[in-house]
């Protein structure tokens, strides 16, 4: 089945939310001056991009050929989608601008190391400025309900396999230059969690994670922030992003992935 390359333009919500930015960073006024460029720290992730599950939790090609065929065709579309967010990027920067990709990726890495760091040692006015407002308003709501007599440490111990670019998502401002780019990165990782009850003895988790995380790049600055936290799509569902339908549909969406920690529910 053939799917139009007019699916894969840039997704509503991204319009919806760059007005829902603008009006919560300025103040209404009466003469029509030019607004301001919201900062990425002010968006999360306001839909669902589509992320292809992983094969091993797949049935096998044996037992359900139909599924898994489908999984191997959206992944296809997944890639067409990003290649064409690219190339909008692209073209609105202009000829000359090149991302710099790789240095996004070691970007991102070092942001999730510190804000997992500054989360288990509850210093989160240190990863302030790493995260957007819904994830900072989650790591709050969280460490405020955590006994103030426990304490934790955080270790990235490796990474199982090298960062992944999962989907690139361009959010454009109205003069049509992108306000930001937001990249879905998975990261399989092995992490160990220190934890200290007051009374007790130190407990150690070591344990292997496979989580996907979206940034927002400043393509201007290449200033990275995380924006929160997606999980594997069905693979009965379409590639392009499940967008929420206005502007409060936008908020909880952006609220709920904030929530890093949060756990991944059953699917349908």
């Amino acid at each position: 089945m053939f799917v139009a390359a007019s699916s894969f333009a840039r997704p509503s919500a991204a319009r919806l939310l760059l007005n829902f930015a603008r009006h919560a960073s300025s103040a209404a006024g009466r003469s029509k001056k030019p607004i301001p460029r919201p900062g990425i720290e002010r968006i999360g992730v306001p839909f669902d991009p589509y992320v292809p599950m992983r094969m091993s939790r797949l049935p096998s090609p044996l037992t359900a050929p139909k599924l898994y065929l489908k999984s191997i065709w959206n992944r296809l579309l997944l890639f067409a989608y990003n290649q064409v967010q690219v190339y909008y990027f692209k073209k609105s920067m202009g000829k000359k601008y090149k991302p710099n990709f790789l240095k996004w990726k070691n970007e991102a890495i070092e942001t999730f190391v510190r804000v997992n760091k500054g989360f288990a040692e509850k210093k989160l006015p240190s990863i302030r400025t790493n995260v957007s407002e819904y994830v900072y308003s989650a790591l709050e709501a969280r460490t405020k309900r955590m006994p103030p007599t426990t304490t934790m440490g955080w270790e990235l111990v490796k990474f199982n396999s090298v960062p992944k670019l999962i989907s690139v998502h361009s959010f454009p401002h109205e003069d049509g230059v992108p306000l930001l780019v937001q990249i879905v990165y998975k990261f399989d990782t092995k992490q160990q969690l220190v934890v200290k009850k007051a009374g007790q003895d130190v407990q150690k988790n070591v344990r292997d994670l496979t989580e996907y995380l979206a940034f927002n790049i400043d393509p201007f600055t290449d200033r990275i922030v995380l924006a929160g936290s997606v999980f594997e799509s069905p693979v009965s569902r379409g590639v392009a992003p499940k967008e929420a339908g206005g502007k409060e549909e936008i908020m909880a969406q952006m609220k709920a992935h904030g929530d890093i920690y949060r756990i991944e529910q059953p699917q349908e």
